[in-house]
């Protein structure tokens, strides 16, 4: 026989206490004198001897008692199999992700996993453990539970593959020992999945934790709306399935409520809302819904930083004076250069470049634009009248816009607005069908059906594509356009577009960068602090501009002071966790084969027991238990 917890059967030391106390019970009676005792002799002898009788057979029973519970608890079994002296490697993956943050039957899924390892982890064995974020080697049971207890979320997420070559990666399986994998997670995936990452020499077991099924409401995503009157911060609500329930949300700047609404689900799975920002900058905005479900995707975090002047550089064959008026307001930091006297630096440095009727586009400067481009500003192109279609098209190929074939020099009207365009949303009161139409004198032909503003024949003459816009007409010499009131709105809110991508947050866990300026010295970094969380990210430093780099840190939701070395806050930045942990699908084990899943991690080391031939005991010592106390209680009740 064996114990699978042997370190209990110092519980036998208890025998002592009733055979202590019965040695007490077995003194020797002190002799009396009394005058008249003949009567009682017969009485006394047989009453000591009735006495002694009971009492051991008490003490007998008791001590019975105590070794079957001593001994069930330290649950003895016995097998006829080999493997149960067999060396084991045992192989855990505890799956701490948001998504294991739903609730079960009584706590959520994460808890419960936690508590099953602490009922039945197996004695005297040593563990490899990974999680989504750590990875720890050759723990003993008591180490383990100590680490169980602090093991926290974390916003790291691994799908299946890696999670099974994470686990793989724990120990080298051997020929001569059991290899032992378990994984213990919800098993939500977010792409399907064709092959298992799974090795011949491991024995697989998935203990699969289902949540009760629930309808999750959660902030998915922020964004900045800026036209020429009105800046907006638009936000988006989703659901986990249709819905026609109604949520509040709230809106803080800090502890300053800017305000509170409900939002209304019609049958519908997404919502997006918009709301009107007065103020220039909210430098710790919280948008919060009241959802019971999830609670990590219910804040969303945001900074919106005092807006610096638009960078507009302008590149033009000969000066362009209707650019000129349309940028020379305070919304904007305006550069016009002529392209022989272009230097290339200020490319980088532009938030929005106009390629200004030139006649080719010059190598040097296609490479330019193609890493401009790459870094998500915005270009608009406006053709001359006799251009190089080669320099174009090698440019157009390369930011996988259509060629142009040829020069129709028909003349044309401007007649179509595509008032739905980000550009023009919200800046007419109504859908206007009659205005005085701008003319052309000759158009290059686009099929893009990226529409903003179209010819009467329905092709393009301004499109867009992301952040590229191309006008497919000379506008200088070759129409009236500059004089009508659609150029200004088309030049002006497209470089408000540079303003749009202002970046609200960044994901944690992601590589994420942010660009600040401030005058450092040379030896001088800058700190990230929350409360008493403080850490140095990486930083590049050109002059005034500083980039700060941001991978594994911080690995908590909220907002960061961005301070220098005299402690001063420079800004504020936000991070949140990724929303994918809320996506409520989850692997159909049973359409995988070699895979042995569970229920509980009980119903695995109850299944382990099996496979090594294992017989427990401790039930029958329980049942010998309760026997000899129903005995104890018949001697003391009928022996008299």
């Amino acid at each position: 026989m064996q114990f699978y917890r042997p370190e209990l059967l110092y519980g036998l030391l208890a025998l002592a206490i009733p055979i202590i106390v019965h040695l007490f019970q077995l003194r020797k009676f002190k002799p009396e004198p009394f005058t008249n005792v003949a009567l009682l002799k017969k009485l006394i002898v047989s009453s000591r001897k009735s006495s002694k009788l009971k009492k051991w057979l008490s003490l007998i029973t008791r001590l019975l008692i105590i070794t079957c519970l001593v001994l069930a608890f330290a649950q003895p079994y016995f097998s006829d199999s080999k493997t149960v002296n067999q060396q084991k490697q045992i192989g855990l993956f505890i799956d701490n992700s948001y998504s294991m943050s739903l609730k079960g039957q009584n706590t959520s899924l994460f808890e419960k996993a936690k508590d099953e390892l602490l009922k039945a982890l197996p004695e005297n064995e040593n563990f490899n453990i990974a999680t989504h974020d750590q990875t720890l080697r050759n723990l003993t049971t008591n180490d383990f539970k100590s680490w169980l207890y602090d093991l926290k979320y974390s916003p790291m997420s691994l799908d299946l593959n890696a999670i099974l070559t994470k686990t793989q990666s724990l120990y080298q399986a051997q020929n001569n020992q059991l290899n032992e994998l378990v994984i213990l997670s919800d098993f939500q995936f977010f792409k399907d999945i064709n092959t298992l990452n799974i090795k011949d020499e491991y024995n697989y077991h998935f203990v699969q934790y289902q949540p009760i099924e629930q309808t999750n409401f959660s902030i998915d995503t922020a964004y900045l709306k800026t036209s020429a009157e009105q800046k907006s911060l638009m936000f988006k609500v989703s659901a986990s399935r249709q819905t026609t329930q109604s949520l509040p949300v709230s809106l803080y700047d800090d502890n300053t409520l800017l305000g509170k609404f409900s939002l209304s689900f019609d049958d519908e799975k997404q919502k997006t809302y918009s709301f009107d920002i007065e103020q220039n900058q909210i430098l710790k905005g919280r948008i919060e819904i009241d959802d019971a479900s999830l609670n990590f995707d219910n804040k969303l975090f945001f900074s919106i930083a005092e807006p610096e002047k638009i960078k507009v550089l302008v590149i033009s064959k000969q000066p362009t004076p209707y650019l000129d008026k349309i940028y020379n307001t305070e919304r904007f930091d305006y550069k016009q250069t002529l392209i022989d006297n272009l230097e290339y630096a200020e490319i980088s440095q532009a938030d929005v470049v106009i390629l200004n009727e030139l006649q080719n586009i010059p190598k040097s400067l296609k490479v330019s634009l193609e890493n401009y481009v790459e870094n998500d500003k915005v270009l608009s192109i406006v053709p001359s009248t006799d251009i190089d279609l080669n320099s174009y098209n090698d440019l157009f190929s390369s930011l996988n816009l259509r060629p142009y074939t040829s020069l129709n020099s028909n003349t044309i009207k401007l007649t179509s607005i595509v008032f739905e365009h980000p550009i023009f949303e919200n800046v007419f009161t109504q859908n206007v069908q009659n205005f005085d139409y701008p003319s052309f004198d000759s158009y290059y032909q686009s099929s893009n059906p990226q529409k903003v503003l179209a010819f009467s024949n329905s092709l393009a003459f301004l499109e867009s594509q992301n952040d590229i816009f191309r006008f497919n007409a000379a506008i200088k010499d070759n129409s009236n356009f500059k004089q009508s009131p659609l150029v200004v709105l088309s030049f002006y809110n497209l470089a408000l577009q540079a303003q749009n991508k202002a970046q609200l947050y960044a994901e944690i866990g992601q590589s994420n960068q942010f660009n600040i300026k401030t005058q450092l010295n040379s030896d001088e970094v800058l700190s990230l602090s929350q409360d008493e969380y403080k850490f140095i990210p990486k930083q590049n430093t050109k002059g005034q501009n500083i980039t700060l780099e941001f991978d594994e840190n911080p690995n908590s939701p909220g907002h960061y002071a961005i301070t220098n070395p005299q402690n001063d806050t420079l800004s504020q930045l936000a991070f949140n966790l990724n929303r994918k942990e809320n996506q409520f699908n989850y692997l159909d084990l049973s359409e995988y084969s070699n895979l042995n899943t569970h229920d509980s991690f009980v119903a695995y080391t109850q299944n382990l027991m099996e496979s090594q031939d294992i017989k427990s005991l401790w039930q029958w010592f329980i049942a010998f238990a309760l026997i000899f106390m129903i005995i104890e209680l018949l001697l003391l009740r009928f022996i008299k």
